[in-house]
Parts: structure tokens; C-alpha cells; sequence
């Protein structure tokens, strides 16, 4: 449960971010959003990760094939490395963070 708070409290600051125009601050707490999900997930579960970043979780998340492609592709922009002229492949980190939020939390119900 308080990874879920968590979460949204990470959208919250975010939103709060991508407001004032910091957008690799935004894309952080989209990341970080995601991988408080999934440790949830891993936690209620009571499956053995070995990954505690957020990135990592997400990396291992993406290797599942079942994944529809729209959430495999918000994943994929996510983890993808900024490019030397600060621009990312996520131009709408907040909106891939919460469609892999919400696939998550309908795929394998409510994240206690």
C-alpha cells in the first residue's frame, strides 16, 4: 500500500514538473512512479526480485512477450537513455507511466 502513495505522489511532483518546464525532472518521477508499482507488485507477490531501481524493475517488466504493445512501447521510451542533445524518446513521460500503471494494476488486480 505505500508503494502505491508512493506512486502517485510521484505523478503528483511530475505533473508539478513538467508545470514549470523541467522535463527530465518529470520523466525521473514517471520512472520512479512505475518502479514503486511494480516493487509492489513483487512485494504482495511475494516474488524474489533482485532489481530494487526503478529501471531495472522496469527492464525486467518489458521482457515479458504478452505485454500489449502500446504498454512495451511506453516501457521502451521510458528506460531509453536521454540523447546527447538532452531530448528523449518519452515525450510524454507521465502518460506512458500511468498506461503501464494502470495495465499493471488491471492485469493482476489491486496492488495491496
Amino acid at each position: 500500500m505505500r508503494r502505491n502513495l508512493e506512486a502517485k505522489e510521484e505523478l503528483r511532483r511530475g505533473r508539478e514538473a513538467e508545470n514549470q518546464g523541467n522535463h527530465g525532472r518529470a520523466r525521473v518521477c514517471a520512472r520512479r512512479a512505475v518502479g514503486a508499482v511494480l516493487a509492489e507488485y513483487h512485494r504482495s507477490n511475494k516474488e524474489a526480485t533482485q532489481s530494487t531501481d526503478a529501471v531495472s524493475l522496469l527492464k525486467n517488466f518489458l521482457v515479458d512477450s504478452s505485454l500489449p504493445d502500446e504498454v512495451a512501447e511506453a516501457g521502451k521510451r521510458l528506460v531509453e537513455r536521454v540523447r546527447p542533445d538532452f531530448s528523449s524518446a518519452s515525450l510524454k513521460p507521465l502518460e506512458d507511466a500511468e498506461s503501464i500503471i494502470k495495465y499493471v494494476k488491471q492485469r493482476f488486480g489491486p496492488i495491496e
